[in-house]
């Protein structure tokens, strides 16, 4: 298995004012920090492919966090329309979407798993940024609103409506106030229910950007650590000697000259492989119990449900634990 670039990474709390686009978060959950201010994923790109309801936003990395965990084969450093690189996750919220997806086909899929995967890339001279490094100073959540109102800073919606529920491109709109946008009408509804009913005439998308709602996964920041040269030698010694247990029955079944058993050796060295693999991810996260992403460990094309884990593949993968969404 190969394991030389591995990554852990993990949720930490942090303030919804600091996860917002100018400073280019890896974060997880609450509403897409997007990088590009306009040319966003429509309706039709963001709902589920099972159930046809709106994907969440799951989570987001920049492009050196991708590159370390090896989330898609990095560009080379001399491209110029590519100094910012960000891949955006988005989920389906029905759990049973993943096990009709799981049935329904032995093999990866990438149009029938309830996911989607989009890399957004631009020239570090671009429309939406200055070209000096974003300030580190602490803003308070009015601070940053006043910025993004003043202009000093580039307000997410400043280019394209957006859905108050979900952060996304809003293409509908509402018919009182003309203000609010919604990507869908059920996030409309949901919408009206919530506040929308109270605040209509008055609404501004910015006075929600901070808050939450029954639709958005939890929020937190997505902090990157390289896992120690131990941690790999010792899941490595882990995995051959699970490997070295189960080689005995694969030469047992190649010793009967049977069709029938040489179809069953076929899946059971499919399954074996699979089970090597979940027992090598098993054994890293033994070392950090509290990581909620893990890289760069190996490349199977489809998708596997193992114990609490859900393991998505789309070049490599991402790994979330189930508990947290």
């Amino acid at each position: 298995f190969f394991m030389s670039q591995l990554h852990y990474g993990f949720a930490e709390p942090a303030p919804a004012c600091t996860l917002v686009s100018h400073l280019f978060p890896d974060k997880i959950g609450g509403r897409p920090a997007w990088l590009a201010l306009d040319h966003l994923p429509d309706e039709a790109q963001l709902v589920c492919c099972s159930c046809s309801q709106p994907m969440a936003f799951l989570l987001q990395v920049n492009i050196i966090l991708a590159h370390f965990l090896q989330l898609y084969s990095p560009l080379g450093d001399d491209r110029e329309d590519c100094f910012h690189r960000m891949l955006f996750v988005f989920m389906c919220k029905s759990g049973r979407c993943f096990f009709n997806s799981a049935s329904s086909s032995e093999s990866f899929a990438p149009s029938s798993v309830p996911f989607r995967v989009f890399r957004s890339q631009m020239a570090k001279s671009n429309p939406y940024y200055s070209l000096t490094p974003p300030d580190e100073k602490q803003f308070t959540p009015e601070e940053m609103l006043d910025a993004f109102r003043s202009g000093a800073l580039p307000a997410p919606n400043r280019l394209t409506p957006l859905c108050p529920i979900c952060g996304c491109r809003g293409t509908k709109i509402c018919a009182n106030c003309k203000k609010a946008s919604y990507c869908s009408r059920s996030h409309q509804l949901l919408h009206w229910k919530l506040c929308h009913k109270r605040h209509c005439p008055n609404y501004d998308y910015l006075d929600e950007m901070f808050s939450t709602n029954p639709f958005l996964l939890p929020e937190f920041a997505l902090v990157s650590e390289a896992a120690a040269e131990s941690d790999i030698v010792n899941s490595h010694t882990q995995s051959d000697d699970d490997s070295s247990d189960t080689e005995a029955p694969a030469q047992t079944l190649t010793s009967v000259d049977s069709a029938e058993f040489a179809a069953l050796e076929t899946i059971s060295r499919k399954e074996t492989k699979e089970e090597l693999i979940f027992s090598q991810f098993r054994q890293v996260m033994k070392v950090e119990p509290d990581q909620v992403c893990l890289s760069s460990l190996f490349s199977q094309q489809e998708i596997v449900f193992k114990n609490r884990f859900f393991i998505f593949v789309h070049w490599h993968f991402y790994i979330i634990p189930l508990a947290l969404l």
